[in-house]
């Protein structure tokens, strides 16, 4: 007799997430050879697709994604659902569960590039008796789970990079950071308590749209059971993003250790963005040395006589900016103050300016001028000076903007200094003392239970101190009590 057919990849069942409305693909699909699970598969890359982009600020009030649109890669879909995909996603098509852009001439649409598809859920199948309007399906079969394994080493490996973003390579602090993700995972039962109460009115949330919080949720199973993908590494700033970076805030108080009986906290540096513009501002000879690619910007920045960066840099280590400019902006909120310092003076476009943020960077200017004049000559900075900025700033299709994208050299400066910070300096130290692990990174800030809060504060202090500069204030937040 033969032999068992052994497989070839040990793979456990993952979660899908598919409409909440959606008929029930195994009695749809009666009768064919279609499978069932690759059918989940597509859904669950839409869902994926669109629900990230929900969370990315310049994406979620775009029409295309408020249409619920995403783009999707046929390279990624021969992988997923064999190079005969089409016969998935006609099927799908025809059953009114998804619709595909057309051309005019009834051909499929093609963006960025020509490389993607534009797809979306069939609008009617979200609409759900509450506010969700997702489930969670798992998806067993063997050769279907192969295809999300295969594609999950491809996005490991960069096999997708040119299809996808242009992503920098791992190193060994990475998959340290990388190993430590199974040991956390999600209290489901308080998740869905927590969103029924913010359903019904009984608890308000601080954010503008809601519905998020809501389509979020079926995210936490697959970091339960393992169905996340990798993390990566931008090209940007160097930021290591994970499913954890990308959740909502308010998920972090149902987030548990296994077998780790304590609550979690979370250990960040305080106005974090502005510390490091004054950082920049005060001591471009140390940052530097953190960012050589970025030399010929700080020696500008040092050629701006420098009067009151010392009263900025002391506000911004203090953790007291946000609480300054509220009062002598008379603003109502301090969420008002950390709008308009980031949005409007820090960050903003010198190409373009909102009637709004005219006041405020005029009073910007009126107390700190040394500190304003570095940021329009950090801005300012061209190509011919910085050649780098044809690599790292482009847009979606691969494209530099020009002058319009002179901005984001601050923006870079500051999401790579705090990354080399984070990263290459405050978890090497926490990785070698015992007894610290595991804990999650997201962005400035450090998540790991309560009782080793301490240690990671220290952590953080004495690897700004090493450097010769005021360290920040550090803040501690405990996660577990949003009832």
């Amino acid at each position: 007799m033969p032999k068992k057919y052994i497989p070839k990849y040990k793979l456990k069942p993952l979660s899908a997430v598919i409409p909440i409305n959606c008929p029930d693909l195994d009695r749809l699909v009666a009768g064919t050879t279609i499978c069932p699970d690759r059918l989940r598969v597509l859904l669950h890359q839409i869902y994926i697709s669109w629900i990230f982009n929900e969370f990315t600020y310049k994406k979620q009030d775009n029409y295309f994604h408020m249409d619920g649109w995403v783009t999707l890669s046929a390279l990624r879909l021969k992988v997923l659902l064999t190079s005969n995909y089409t016969r998935y996603e006609k099927f799908l098509e025809e059953k009114g569960i998804i619709e595909i852009k057309h051309s005019n001439a009834g051909n499929k649409s093609f963006v960025q590039n020509g490389r993607c598809t534009p797809y979306r859920t069939k609008p009617s199948l979200l609409i759900g008796t509450g506010k969700r309007k997702f489930r969670n399906e798992k998806i067993t079969a063997y050769q279907a789970l192969v295809g999300v394994h295969l594609d999950k080493k491809n996005l490991e490996d960069h096999v997708y990079a040119a299809d996808t973003l242009k992503l920098n390579d791992y190193l060994p602090v990475h998959e340290k950071m990388y190993a430590m993700f199974n040991d956390f995972y999600f209290d489901r039962a308080g998740l869905s308590l927590f969103l029924s109460k913010v359903e019904s009115g009984e608890i308000k949330v601080k954010r503008e749209r809601t519905k998020g919080l809501f389509d979020a949720e079926l995210l936490t199973e697959m970091i339960n059971d393992g169905s996340v993908s990798k993390p990566v590494i931008c090209n940007f700033g160097e930021r290591f993003h994970s499913v954890f970076t990308r959740l909502p805030r308010e998920f972090r108080h149902f987030l548990r250790v296994r077998a780790v009986d304590e609550p979690l906290c979370s250990v960040d540096i305080a106005n974090c963005q502005p510390y490091l513009v004054s950082l920049m501002c005060s001591h471009p000879d140390v940052i530097q040395n953190l960012l050589p690619e970025f030399k010929i910007v700080l020696e500008k920045v040092k050629m701006v006589p420098n009067r009151t960066r010392r009263h900025f840099l002391e506000l911004c280590s203090k953790g007291e900016i946000y609480e300054f400019w509220r009062d002598e902006r008379n603003l109502a909120e301090r969420d008002d103050a950390k709008d308009e310092i980031i949005k409007q003076i820090l960050f903003s476009s010198i190409t373009y300016e909102q009637k709004k943020s005219i006041q405020a960077k005029k009073d910007f200017l009126r107390w700190f001028p040394d500190v304003h004049k570095s940021i329009e000559v950090i801005k300012s900075i061209t190509e011919i000076e910085l050649p780098i900025m044809k690599e790292i700033f482009l847009d979606k299709y691969g494209n530099f903007g020009g002058r319009k994208y002179y901005h984001k050299t601050i923006s870079c400066m500051c999401q790579r200094l705090e990354s080399r910070m984070i990263i290459h300096m405050v978890v090497p130290t926490l990785l070698k003392r015992e007894g610290v692990g595991p804990f999650l990174t997201i962005h400035d800030s450090v998540v790991l239970p309560f009782s080793k809060a301490e240690i990671a504060k220290n952590a953080i202090v004495d690897c700004f101190a090493a450097l010769g500069i005021k360290p920040p204030k550090i803040k501690i937040d405990v996660y577990g009590g949003i009832f």
